[in-house]
């Protein structure tokens, strides 16, 4: 069966919460149609943006600098997607903000939580508990795919 999965990359300028005619940056990833925005806490002038190419205008000082981090942080973002499929972990917009975030360690899928309760379990129980157990990891496996169309959370 062959899957296919999507991860894209936007910086944007948020026109409407414009202050002083400057608007905040920010990053949108987007994995299989969901999002995530993460905010790079830095302000441009409007004039100074260009929707087109989602950069900075001109080659001045302050729009090389910008247009430098832009791409620095679009190549950490892109190393958090390639890290977190190199370790096979699940793929999402979230996943890749928290591991970007560096916030990733903290949270757990509930596949992880199942697995790692059944194997702390593991000789503390008789084996007619256990099993049920293993059930119940199936079934919210299979509650998962189904209504969320997801493999974990």
């Amino acid at each position: 069966m062959k899957t296919s999965s999507t991860f894209s990359i936007l910086f944007w300028v948020d026109f409407s919460r414009v202050k002083n005619n400057q608007a905040s940056l920010y990053a949108r990833i987007t994995v299989n149609g969901k999002r995530a925005v993460i905010s790079l806490k830095r302000k441009i002038l409007i004039s100074g943006w260009d929707v087109h190419k989602n950069r900075a205008k001109g080659t001045s000082q302050k729009s090389r600098i910008l247009n430098s981090y832009l791409d620095e942080t679009y190549n950490h973002l892109f190393q958090c997607y390639r890290d977190l499929k190199t370790d096979n972990k699940l793929i999402t917009a979230q996943a890749v903000k928290a591991r970007f975030l560096r916030v990733d360690d903290a949270h757990r899928s509930v596949t992880d939580i199942i697995a790692y309760h059944n194997e702390d379990m593991r000789g503390k129980l008789k084996w007619g508990t256990q099993k049920n157990y293993f059930t119940t990891q199936k079934y919210v496996s299979k509650f998962l795919l189904k209504t969320y169309k997801s493999s974990d959370m």
